[in-house]
């Protein structure tokens, strides 16, 4: 797949910009973020909470995210290629291969309709799902929410989708690879299928329904997984911003059971700019996944876990950001790692800073 990807994306720049000079763009970019965390529980393995996949490493400066990437626009056709390192794709994308494992993003895409915004994309894909990413500067808070970071982040196949005229709809049909998948090694191709709903009230309010549906197993074990995302993002006045979502998903307890296991996390997230230069963001989030389909926990220990975070944000220049945030969890049962055993809350603060070029 990956080498027919190179093909087309280099088979259609060459066409289209022959075809489309005067309308086509080249652009890049890149990003990096460093960051250091100290865990008040002090886990013996440096590594921060289990179930958290971004800025989790104990007493060390490193590096979350560092990408570079590359994008070409015409009228009717699409492109970017975008690769990265970090702590974040090394917890992310570990079961990728040594390729792979490096491509944040990659994809082609080509415009069905001459007059209407109707796009086929595919490739390696950001996520359908949720309203977080990877790239900490565009998110309210410096750590991702338990939700983000335990839903997918990327995926991979095919994207169909349309954007209404006035700008308020955007529609979009997947054929994935699995969840959070870029190839599924030794196994049959086992299709997975979601779409995604946007409505955009007006420039302060949107609201986002996105669905996953398929088996992320190997076909002999196969369990069918439903889930749902909606979120919305509501600006209440020019300071303040108020985001809140809601996952809920269910999986087959065996292959062809009627039986399910549940699992569901709301989360609350308020920011508030206080200047042009100094913002500050709340949260508060729950994650309950009983039957750790989806969160690793000790055995016979229920995942019921609250999290609340407070962050400072100090934007030094146009590029350049400062952010640091304390954030604490506590668990009905002891989930958390610490230097003398498993405790029931667990306290870190982070710090990072991030430039975009």
């Amino acid at each position: 797949m990956y080498r027919l990807l190179i093909i087309l994306l280099f088979v259609s720049v060459h066409v289209e910009a022959q075809q489309d000079s005067t309308k086509s763009t080249f652009e890049w970019g890149a990003y990096a973020e460093a960051y250091y965390s100290h865990d008040f529980g002090k886990p013996a393995n440096q590594q921060k909470v289990p179930f958290l996949y971004s800025y989790n490493r104990h007493q060390q400066l490193s590096l979350n995210l560092v990408m570079g990437r590359v994008s070409y626009t015409s009228q009717r056709f699409r492109s970017v290629v975008a690769l990265a390192a970090g702590t974040y794709m090394d917890d992310n994308l570990q079961a990728e291969d040594a390729v792979t494992g490096q491509v944040f993003e990659a994809s082609v895409g080509f415009k069905l309709s001459k007059h209407k915004e109707w796009w086929l994309d595919m490739g390696i894909l950001p996520s359908h799902i949720g309203f977080e990413s990877a790239i900490g500067a565009d998110q309210l808070t410096l750590t991702r929410s338990m939700m983000a970071d335990n839903s997918p982040y990327y995926e991979s196949g095919f994207r169909l989708s349309y954007n209404s005229s006035n700008q308020k709809w955007f529609l979009a049909l997947l054929c994935v690879n699995g969840w959070q998948r870029s190839i599924r090694a030794d196994e049959p191709f086992q299709p997975a299928f979601g779409h995604q709903l946007t409505y955009k009230h007006s420039n302060t309010l949107s609201i986002n329904s996105s669905s996953f549906i398929g088996n992320d197993r190997h076909p002999t074990f196969r369990r069918m997984r439903y889930f749902h995302n909606l979120y919305g993002n509501w600006q209440l006045n020019k300071d303040c911003t108020v985001t809140a979502g809601f996952d809920i998903g269910w999986e087959q307890q065996t292959k062809g059971s009627s039986k399910m296991y549940n699992w569901y996390s709301p989360v609350l997230i308020l920011g508030y700019q206080i200047t042009d230069h100094h913002r500050l963001a709340m949260r508060t989030e729950y994650y309950q996944d009983i039957h750790k389909v989806i969160v690793s926990s000790p055995a016979s220990v229920a995942f019921k876990t609250f999290g609340y975070s407070v962050n400072y944000d100090c934007k030094l220049s146009s590029s350049m950001l400062f952010r640091i945030e304390a954030r604490s969890f506590s668990s009905v049962q002891p989930v958390f790692p610490t230097e003398t055993g498993l405790k029931s809350n667990n306290f870190f603060m982070t710090s990072s800073i991030s430039i975009r070029l």
